[in-house]
Formats: C-alpha cells, structure tokens, sequence
C-alpha cells in the first residue's frame, strides 16, 4: 500500500488530462500512485498513458458510457493509498499534498481540507464578467498555514440547514485528503461512495457525517483548474441552467432520482440540492430540509423558470398541508432574508477588498503560465521559498 491515491475520472478530454498527468508524475517522489479512469470514446488518452513508463501510474478505460457520478465511483475502486485525493481532468496536485499526507498519518487525522487560494485558467477559460482577462493565469491569493478544525456532525446538520448550496466549510474528497478507511467506511453503510447527479457534495455530506473532526488549512495542496468546457467554466459563463432533458451532465445518467418536490430544472442549486437530498436519505432520512427556503432561494436564481418552481410549491401544499397565504408568507421572508443577506455580504466584501488594498495587506499575483504544468512549476519555486510575496 502506498502513501496517496490521486483519483482523476475523465471522460474526452484528452487535451486537458495529458498535461495534468505529465504535471503529476513529474512530482519526485514515490509514494503515491496516480489512477486514471477514462471513460472517452476514443483511444487518445489510452495511447498517451501507454508511452509512459512510469510505475505510480494506473490507467483504466471504461468502454461504457457512465455518468460523472458512476464515473468516480468505478475510479475509487482502484484506490491503494492509505489516503486519497480526487481532482478533475484539468487539475493537479502539489508536492504539499504528500506532506500534508505525511502530517495526516502522524497525527491520525482522518480529514484535511484546504482553502482554495491558487487555482489555474487554462487558455480556454472565459467568464461573463472578465472575459478572457484571466485566460493561461496562475492566480495566486495571500494565504497562512493556519488550520482550524472543525466538527463533522455540526458542518453536516449546517450544510442540510443551508439546503446544501455549496461544499463551503464541510470536509472534501475533491481537492482534499481523506483516509481510504473512511471512504471504505462510507460505501459499506451506503452502498457506494457517491450519490446523486453532484458528487462533490454527496461525499462531502457523507463524510462530515462520519468523521468527528476534520481540518481545513489555508495553503495550497491542490492546484484547481478551470477550462472552457469543464463545470468551472461553464459556472463562470452562468451557462449552467436549463431543462433536466436537454443537458449534457444528465443525459449521461441512466437512471436517476429525482426527489419529489425539488423543482425539475438544471442549474447548480438543484443539482446540489438533488445529490444532498438522495445521499442524506441514506444517512438519516432526509431530516431537516427546508423546502420553503430553497423554493424561496431559486426564485430569486432563476426567474425563468419559475413555471417549474411554483409548480412544485402547488404539490408542497398538497403534500404538507397549510394554506396559500402561510406558504407564499414564508417564501417571500426566505426571499427577503436573501437579498438583504445577499446585499450585506456584498457591502462586506467590497469594504473588506478595499481596506485591504489601502492597506497592502492582501496581493493577488496573477502569473501567466501555458498550462497547468507550467502553472505548477511557477507555484511549488514560490512554495520553496520562506514566504509568498
């Protein structure tokens, strides 16, 4: 067995996962394996990983198409590491990551979790806000070495108060490092690692639920990349909506639940939604889900389709009883609270960014790099040096 498992499921992207690989196995060090499980339609990958002589590697391709979901979970299978990491096709890791595995084993720590504060945009990457400025960029903000540690339980019960919008504070498998055990642990009481159509939330909510405390630090371990056609980049052209029918994430799954009551549209808030609902029934039942508040939450999201919210509000009286009035009266406080919440935290953010750069306390470096093997070499120079500045 070795030290680190790092898991990448990909699926015809053969551009983006070469350099990912190359970036990994260039890593000096011996004690992890790297496993590829390719799900593409063609041999462009499996060729490229053929040529390479390099024992830490484990290259699979899947002839049947699988969804993201099924993906991962056939990926975790060939996991020999005492611990593991999952990152996307466009991602690497750091040579962090190993000694953060090392301090995880000595200090028998079942979870770490980083704060993302380095990530790479591939030349690809677009956003409806900036365009193209952030295009073949390491970008860099200021971090510490800092951890804080938290409870497993109370992050879970959090997150299902918060009706799973985002990984946030819970513990990650994506771009984190978790003892096998645990994971092996999980899929025992479960039946498998993951469920749902959003993976990263459903092993998040699973292990907050069965690790008692977890860390999260604030230095990089992973390098997260964003490209053109990956869920990043299609989150930051806000192209990540539309009907369950028409797209491309969903029609890949061949059979799927979705919950009764959730509204029947794509977009990052039910598909989050969806995998929290279906894995916390295999935990504790579904307890604590506030509907009202996530109708109240996609309404101001997504106006266009509120035909498809209100349809499931009429069901919800129909399935909980109570009277239009009460329902509505609540929506629109949830709504409320979200836009004064929302205005808030915006206020907050501006202020704490301008203080901030009033005062030098905070640099971002924005750093051109080719790709993510590049954007790794230009990262772990500055990670050797005594501080980032």
């Amino acid at each position: 067995m070795c030290l680190l498992s790092v898991v990448i499921a990909t699926h015809n992207r053969a551009g983006y996962a070469k350099k990912s690989i190359e970036s990994i196995l260039s890593i000096d060090v011996e004690e992890f394996q790297l496993i590829i499980h390719d799900t593409s339609d063609n041999n462009v990958l499996e060729e490229f990983c053929a040529e390479i002589q390099d024992a830490r590697l484990k290259y699979i391709h899947c002839n049947e198409l699988l969804s993201m979901t099924e993906n991962f979970n056939r990926a975790l299978e060939y996991v020999q590491g005492e611990y593991t990491i999952m990152i996307g096709d466009d991602d690497t890791i750091l040579s962090t990551a190993i000694k953060y595995c090392r301090y995880a084993k000595e200090k028998k720590i079942d979870v770490i979790s980083q704060k993302i504060s380095a990530e790479y945009c591939w030349p690809d990457f677009r956003s409806k806000i900036s365009g193209d400025f952030n295009a073949s960029s390491l970008i860099v903000n200021k971090f510490t070495s800092n951890q804080v540690t938290y409870e497993g339980r109370k992050q879970y019960y959090e997150a299902v108060k918060n009706c799973f919008q985002g990984t946030a504070s819970l513990p990650k498998l994506y771009h984190g490092i978790v003892k096998t055990s645990l994971l092996l642990k999980i899929k025992e009481n479960t039946g498998t690692y993951f469920h749902g159509v959003s993976p990263d939330i459903s092993i998040a909510l699973s292990l907050a639920y069965n690790c008692e405390r977890y860390i999260e630090v604030d230095y990089p371990i992973t390098l997260p990349g964003s490209s053109g056609g990956s869920n990043a980049g299609r989150s930051a052209m806000r192209t990540h909506v539309g009907k369950l029918d028409d797209d491309p994430h969903m029609k890949r799954f061949k059979s799927y639940v979705w919950p009764n009551l959730l509204p029947r549209y794509f977009s990052v808030e039910t598909v989050w939604a969806q995998a929290g609902l279906v894995t916390i029934q295999k935990i504790d039942n579904n307890k604590g889900f506030n509907f009202i508040k996530f109708y109240a939450l996609c309404l101001i999201k997504h106006r266009p389709y509120k035909k498809f919210i209100i349809d499931e509000i009429k069901k919800y009286k129909k399935v909980k009883g109570g009277f239009n009035c009460i329902i509505y009266t609540k929506i629109i406080y949830h709504m409320s609270y979200f836009y004064i919440n929302g205005i808030s935290n915006l206020s907050k953010k501006i202020i704490k960014y301008v203080f901030k750069k009033l005062k030098s306390q905070e640099k971002q470096k924005n750093i051109k790099a080719n790709d993510i093997f590049e954007a790794r070499m230009i990262i772990e120079k500055e990670l050797s040096k005594e501080t980032f500045e």
